[in-house]
C-alpha cells in the first residue's frame, strides 16, 4: 500500500476511534472545556433563542468544518447584543436542549424519529450540507440519496450552487451560505529566491494536482526561476526534487499561507463530488493575498473573477500559460493578490456570513 493510502487510512480510524468516547472525554478531546463552559453560560441567558451546532465529530484545531463553519459562526452569534446563545452538541440525542438546530454535514436515517419528535415540539432544522458526502461518520450517508431528510429540514444552507440545484426541487428554503474568511489579510510582498506555489488540503483529494508535475518542471526550466510545488497535507514530510510535501499543522497553516507566492487548486469538472464542493480553499488563498489558479466548480466561479484575481485553467495549455505568467511577473502577482484580497474581505467576513444565519433564522421564525 502506499505510504499516502496508509496515512488516510490511519487518520480514518483514529477520526471513527474518537466518535467513541464517552462525551466528557469528548470536551477534553475535541473542544477547549473553556470555551464549552462558556458556551454552556450563554445558553443559559434568559429571553434568546437557543441555537445548536452539530455534531462535532472533528478537533477544534481543525479549519474544516470546525475552523469554518461551526466555531466562528458559534461565537458570532454569541455577540452581546445577538437575540441568540448559540451552542453545540456531540451526537443527536443532545439536540433537544436547543430551540433551533443546524445539523452540519453528517446525519443517518437513523435520526428521522427524533426530529419528527423535535418538530412536534416546535423545534426548528437545518441541514447544513458543507461537503457532504465527505463525512467522519461511519452511519452518515449522502443528502442526494436521501431526499426524505431534506424534506425534513425547515431549511437547507448550501455551500456552491449546484448543491442549491440539488436540493430546491426537494426544500425550497435553501440558502447559499459562503464560508466565512478565517484567515488574515496579507499585505507585504517581499523578494524572495524560490517562487513557492501552495496546495493545501487532503491528500485523498491530491491525485489531480499530480497532472501539473511535468507542466511545472517544464515551466521551472523555462522562466529559469527556482519554482517551488509545496503540499501543505496530512503527510509525512519529504522533499523530491522541486516538489516539497510539509505535514499539515495548524501552527503552520497560516505561515505557510504567508510564505506562498501562487495558490492553485484543480477540481476535477468530471467529479460530482469535486464540482459540488464549496470555495473555501479559493476564499483562502484569496484572503492571504495570493493570485490564484484553478479549474473551478460553480461556487469558484461566484467568488473569483479570471483575469482579476488569478486565472481558470481546464487544458495542460492553459495551466501552463497561467503558471508561467505568474511565475515571471512578480509584479502581476502582488497585484492580483491585492485584487483578491480586497474582493473576500468585502464580501465575506465572519459578520457578513453570519447576518445569512440571522436572515434564514428569522425567516422561518
Amino acid at each position: 500500500m502506499p505510504w499516502t493510502a496508509k496515512w488516510i487510512a490511519k487518520e480514518a480510524i483514529l477520526c471513527l476511534a474518537e466518535r467513541r468516547l464517552p462525551k466528557s472525554a469528548l470536551v477534553r478531546k475535541k473542544v477547549s472545556p473553556f470555551w464549552y463552559a462558556r458556551l454552556k453560560r450563554h445558553l443559559r441567558q434568559p429571553g434568546k433563542m437557543k441555537v445548536g451546532f452539530g455534531p462535532v465529530v472533528e478537533g477544534e484545531y481543525n479549519i474544516g468544518v470546525r475552523g469554518s463553519r461551526i466555531d466562528p459562526i458559534v461565537n458570532q452569534l454569541n455577540a452581546p447584543h445577538s437575540p441568540y446563545a448559540a451552542g453545540i452538541f456531540f451526537d443527536y440525542d443532545e439536540m433537544a436542549q436547543f430551540d433551533i438546530i443546524v445539523i452540519v454535514k453528517e446525519f443517518y436515517p437513523g435520526m428521522y424519529p427524533l426530529v419528527e419528535r423535535l418538530k412536534a415540539q416546535g423545534k426548528r432544522f437545518f441541514y447544513d450540507i458543507v461537503d457532504n458526502p465527505f463525512c467522519t461518520d461511519k452511519r452518515s450517508v449522502s443528502y442526494h440519496d436521501h431526499p426524505e431528510f431534506l424534506r425534513l429540514m425547515d431549511g437547507v444552507i448550501s455551500s456552491s450552487p449546484i448543491q442549491t440545484d440539488d436540493a430546491r426541487p426537494v426544500n425550497p428554503n435553501v440558502v447559499l451560505i459562503e464560508h466565512p474568511i478565517i484567515n488574515f489579510a496579507r499585505s507585504t510582498y517581499p523578494k524572495k529566491p524560490t517562487v513557492d506555489i501552495l496546495w493545501q488540503g487532503y491528500m485523498a483529494n491530491v491525485d489531480a494536482m499530480f497532472r501539473l508535475h511535468k507542466i511545472l518542471e517544464q515551466v521551472r526550466e523555462e522562466t529559469r526561476q527556482n519554482v517551488r510545488m509545496i503540499y501543505h497535507s496530512n503527510c509525512p514530510t519529504h522533499t523530491d526534487g522541486m516538489f516539497h510535501y510539509v505535514k499539515w499543522k495548524i501552527r503552520d497553516w497560516q505561515k505557510m499561507l504567508a510564505s506562498a507566492d501562487i495558490g492553485i487548486v484543480i477540481k476535477p469538472p468530471d467529479s460530482d463530488v469535486q464540482r459540488r464542493k464549496p470555495s473555501n480553499k479559493v476564499l483562502s488563498y484569496m484572503a492571504a493575498g495570493l493570485p490564484v489558479i484553478c479549474t473551478p466548480t460553480e461556487a469558484d466561479k461566484q467568488i473569483m473573477e479570471h483575469g482579476e484575481h488569478g486565472f481558470f485553467a481546464y487544458t495542460d495549455d492553459e495551466w501552463h500559460a497561467a503558471l508561467k505568467t505568474l511565475v515571471e511577473q512578480p509584479e502581476l502577482r502582488q497585484s492580483m493578490g491585492i485584487a483578491g484580497r480586497d474582493f473576500v474581505w468585502q464580501h465575506f467576513t465572519l459578520e457578513k456570513i453570519t447576518e445569512k444565519y440571522h436572515n434564514l433564522f428569522y425567516l422561518v421564525s
